[in-house]
C-alpha cells in the first residue's frame, strides 16, 4: 500500500497504547522481485491465524503479485513465545510458507530464562524460551534446517568478546546470544 492507503488502513489503531501513532503507515516499494513462489491468500490466512493466537501481526498488502518468496524476519519477538508458542509460529510459518527463509534473533536457554537480560528488568517482561544456537532454533519444529548463525553478540566490543567465548566454552559451544538464518527443508516425498 503506499502512504494515504495505509493510514487510512491503520485508522483506529494509531494512537493505541500498543501501536505508536505512525509506526503502521509507512510503505516501501522493492523493484525487480524475484520469482514467486507463495500464493497471496497465504498471507492473509497466516497473519489471520497468528492474530487469533494473540501475535502482532503487521499487514503488508501486494495484492498484484500472486506469488513471491517469503523472508520472515523476528528481530526480539522468538524469545517472548514459550516453547509450544515457537512450536506453533514455526509450523504455522513452514505451513504457509513452504519455501521461506527466516532470520530470528535469539538466546542461549540460560540466558533467557535467567531473567538477567537488562531489557527483562527494564520492562518486567521475562523472556519465555531460548534455543541452543541455529540447530536448537530448527529443532524447536520440524521442517527447518540451519543455514547460518552469526554470533552478534562477540562483535559487538572485547569485553562482549570475552563474555561471549567464556559463555561457549561454559556451553560446550552453544552462543550465548546470536541471529540464526533457517530455511524450511523441502516437503518428504
Amino acid at each position: 500500500m503506499v502512504d494515504r492507503p495505509a493510514a487510512a488502513a491503520a485508522d483506529g489503531r494509531a494512537g493505541s497504547p500498543y501501536v505508536p501513532p505512525g509506526a503502521t503507515n509507512g510503505s516501501r516499494r522493492t523493484p525487480d522481485g524475484r520469482p514467486r513462489r507463495c500464493p497471496g491468500s497465504t498471507l492473509t490466512t497466516l497473519a489471520e491465524d497468528l492474530a487469533s493466537r494473540g501475535y502482532v501481526v503487521a499487514a503488508v498488502d501486494h495484492a498484484y503479485e500472486e506469488r513471491r518468496d517469503v523472508l520472515v524476519l523476528t528481530e526480539g519477538v522468538l524469545m517472548y513465545l514459550d516453547p509450544a508458542g515457537l512450536r506453533s509460529f514455526l509450523v504455522s510459518c513452514r505451513t504457509a510458507f513452504p519455501a521461506a527463509e527466516l532470520v530470528a534473533d535469539h538466546f542461549h536457554p540460560r540466558i533467557a530464562l535467567s531473567g538477567l537480560h537488562p531489557i527483562v528488568k527494564a520492562t518486567g517482561t521475562w523472556f519465555r524460551s531460548g534455543a541452543r544456537g541455529g540447530r536448537g532454533l530448527a529443532a524447536a519444529a520440524p521442517g527447518w534446517k540451519k543455514v547460518s548463525d552469526h554470533r552478534v553478540m562477540e562483535r559487538i566490543s572485547l569485553g562482549h568478546r570475552a563474555a561471549g567465548g567464556l559463555f561457549r566454552l561454559l556451553a560446550l559451544g552453544a552462543p550465548a546470544y546470536s541471529v540464526a538464518r533457517l530455511r524450511a527443508a523441502p516437503p518428504a516425498g
